[in-house]
């Protein structure tokens, strides 16, 4: 628009002045789309690139949870795990609802990342047989306390705990001879109102006088191996 008190000049350089005045924040706003370019390009990168780490095509990345199979949307989750490379990793129930084919993938491909990268990994699960293929040491737990702590090796060969004992019985040795699988009778205790002393107690059939009325220390066995119990001599 031309003013008549102001020159033809003078209004060309008012145009010229709007537009290098805008010129820093468009080229700032060009900057940042440029930036977050480069970001997708980098992060778009580094997704295909662990889904392909934990067996899964990158052709996956565009889909959704329903249109990927129990054993895949538990692969997304280990990668979405490994994408910070975090120095250990919490695994709660990473096999619950898969068939025993898949959760065998599932924890050679546990076992392979492991190696490959060398985090450690806090294994949570109800399943005793799978923490022996996975972990090196291991603790039990009992109604909230610590029942045993011992390598791998020695919690299979020498378990101390009445309660470790009755879990090692609960599924069969595939490569050792028949043996009769005993259950352990009883029902866990409400954990708002646990027993008195050791609180396995109800449900030991080697349970001593003192177990029902003081609560078993941890103690050292020696080689990591320690255990609550009133049966095990400090």
């Amino acid at each position: 628009m031309l003013f008549a008190a102001v020159n033809v000049g003078d209004s060309v350089q008012t145009g010229l002045d709007s537009f290098f005045g805008f010129l820093p924040k468009l080229v700032g706003f060009l900057v940042v789309l440029l930036i977050g370019w480069i970001i997708a390009k980098v992060v778009k990168g580094v997704v295909t690139k662990l889904l392909e780490r934990v067996g899964i095509d990158r052709a996956r990345a565009r889909s959704y949870p329903h249109e990927l199979s129990g054993g895949m949307r538990q692969r997304v989750v280990i990668a979405m795990a490994l994408a910070l490379s975090p120095p250990l990793i919490l695994m709660d129930e990473p096999t619950t609802a898969l068939d025993v084919v898949v959760q065998r993938e599932i924890l050679a491909q546990i076992a392979e990342l492991r190696a490959d990268l060398g985090f450690s990994i806090l294994f949570i699960t109800h399943d005793l047989s799978l923490m022996l293929e996975l972990c090196t040491h291991i603790g039990v737990l009992y109604a909230g306390r610590l029942a045993e702590a011992a390598p791998s090796r020695t919690l299979t060969s020498a378990p101390r705990h009445p309660y470790t004992q009755g879990l090692l019985t609960c599924f069969p040795d595939v490569h050792g001879p028949r043996t009769r699988l005993v259950g352990i009778g009883g029902a866990p205790p409400d954990p708002r109102d646990p027993p008195t002393g050791c609180r396995f107690h109800p449900r030991c059939g080697q349970s001593l006088p003192a177990c029902r009325e003081t609560s078993p220390p941890l103690i050292h066995l020696g080689a990591d191996h320690e255990v609550a119990c009133h049966l095990c001599p400090s």
